[in-house]
């Protein structure tokens, strides 16, 4: 089954522009290893992520971003599973 995630969140104020470079880079790692595909987007005052792969994985990694203490206020948009 693949499940499909979409959400949105705002960053807290300490995190450092700079930092998402490296969230993407360590993202990228972890999909690329976990079969998952998916993009974010950072606007400088949002963040808006899709996530799409096998239900274990996107489970996995839903839980790894939701304890994220790198952004608050997260707002699931989409949560389906084909």
């Amino acid at each position: 089954m693949i499940r499909r995630m979409a959400y949105v969140s705002r960053p807290v104020p300490q995190l450092a522009v700079t930092e998402i470079p490296r969230i993407v880079s360590v993202a990228r790692a972890h999909n690329t290893r976990d079969g998952l595909t998916g993009v974010l987007v950072y606007t400088g005052a949002d963040f808006a992520q899709l996530i799409e792969g096998p239900e274990p994985a996107v489970a996995s990694l839903w839980a790894r971003v939701a304890a994220d203490e790198r952004h608050r206020d997260i707002s699931i948009l989409v949560d389906e599973t084909d």
